[in-house]
């Protein structure tokens, strides 16, 4: 661009505003007229995202040659001459680089099209002023105007191109933008999820036994909690090992799951504790669940290294009253599973509410 501003320069009368001689402003102009076809190599093949070949680069270096020499030039007579050899020269330009941008077209780069275009007007304007030289026509000089053009063809590439590259970060951006909100949901996901067994942790069962609450609150019918406990987990650990104690919970935990249902919430409370929350469903029906999880436990076969391992669970149930914190409808539960606790362990235990006050029902089985 500075060099077809400088040539362009040279064509008007302003030149002679500048403090140079006539025939340092010719050399000037000469210079400019030789350097064009370097640059303009240059400049094709950078647009175009193109290896520069070694012809290439020997045929733009023969134009540094042409502008050293011109300018260097102790003869300005011979100017002529070396003009005719310069414009000889770059014929084969006009030729090949069409050739090349007519490729690029057809492999489907963009910034060619407008390149492409911009290069034919340029290169009728070369081939008009050559002629002018060479044929002796009586035409104005238009090459001014191809330089105009080109400088338009290139602004309108590097446009296109930035465009472009706008467009391509976008389409990262929303990219990674996506893989970062999968990203936050697994965490959260993973954030309320126990690590050994699978189930909620306290976090996870927490924010959806709110979320009945809610139900509640909305008219929907009551839930009920039941808190189960691991009978004498302690001396599991301690006779096999917490390895032993580990595997005992993941077995557990998948024997619950897979007799509940599915809108039932299981999670883990802590230890050897686990909690379940039924919706729309009455302290009678959770009685019925409870023992029918409790009886899959005492009858299920657990075994830890060939050897058998008994397990059985206590189960307390209270069920929650509309306007009671859920942290108040889990003590319930957790004062039943304690009475059962003490009552023998291995049964299902109820506090129910009766006015203001709780009673405890503890079932030994189905049949009591």
């Amino acid at each position: 661009a500075v060099n077809i501003a400088v040539y362009s320069l040279m064509l008007t009368q302003w030149k002679f505003l500048l403090p140079l001689t006539f025939e340092t402003l010719k050399t000037i102009e000469f210079g400019a007229v030789y350097l064009l076809p370097a640059i303009a190599l240059q400049m094709i093949w950078a647009l175009l995202a193109i290896p520069v070949r070694p012809w290439v680069r020997a045929y733009q270096l023969s134009f540094l040659a042409f502008a050293f020499i011109g300018m260097a030039n102790p003869w300005p007579d011979t100017r002529p001459l070396s003009l005719m050899a310069f414009e000889i020269w770059i014929l084969p330009a006009l030729l090949f680089i069409p050739v090349v941008l007519w490729k690029s077209m057809q492999a489907g780069n963009t910034e060619a099209r407008t390149l492409f275009l911009g290069l034919i007007v340029f290169g009728a304007t070369c081939v008009n002023d050559i002629l002018i030289d060479m044929a002796r026509l009586d035409n104005p000089r238009l090459i001014h105007y191809g330089f105009a053009v080109l400088v338009l063809a290139m602004a309108v590439s590097v446009g296109n191109r930035f465009t472009a590259m706008l467009n391509r970060l976008e389409r990262e951006i929303a990219k990674h933008t996506e893989e970062l909100r999968e990203a936050n949901e697994q965490l959260v996901a993973v954030a309320r999820l126990d690590p050994l067994t699978g189930l909620l942790n306290r976090r996870g069962l927490i924010e959806d036994a709110e979320k009945e609450i809610k139900r509640v609150n909305r008219g929907s019918p009551e839930f009920t909690i039941i808190l189960a406990d691991i009978d004498h987990f302690k001396s599991v650990n301690d006779r096999h090992g917490h390895t032993c104690g580990d595997q005992a919970l993941r077995r557990l935990a998948a024997l619950l799951r897979q007799r509940l249902r599915e809108v039932d919430i299981l999670g883990r409370w802590g230890g050897e504790e686990f909690i379940v929350v039924l919706p729309e469903t009455d302290g009678d029906g959770a009685s019925v669940v409870a023992e029918y999880l409790r009886h899959a436990v005492e009858t299920a076969h657990f075994d830890y290294q060939g050897e058998p391992l008994p397990l059985t669970m206590t189960f307390g149930i209270s069920s929650h009253r509309k306007g009671e914190s859920l942290e108040a409808t889990i003590n319930r539960a957790d004062t039943a599973l304690y009475q059962g606790k003490e009552a023998g362990r291995n049964r299902v235990t109820v506090n129910a509410y009766q006015g203001k006050a709780n009673k405890i029902f503890i079932f030994k089985n189905s049949n009591t």
